[in-house]
């Protein structure tokens, strides 16, 4: 149970900076 725990920190912050990219990518509709 720790073990997966320590893997979802660690991939969790990878997975935000990807989406932020692909949303980067896309455009914001706001800008």
């Amino acid at each position: 149970m720790e073990r997966a725990a320590e893997d979802a920190f660690r991939v969790a912050p990878l997975i935000f900076e990807t989406e932020k990219r692909l949303i980067s990518a896309a455009g914001r509709p706001n800008s």
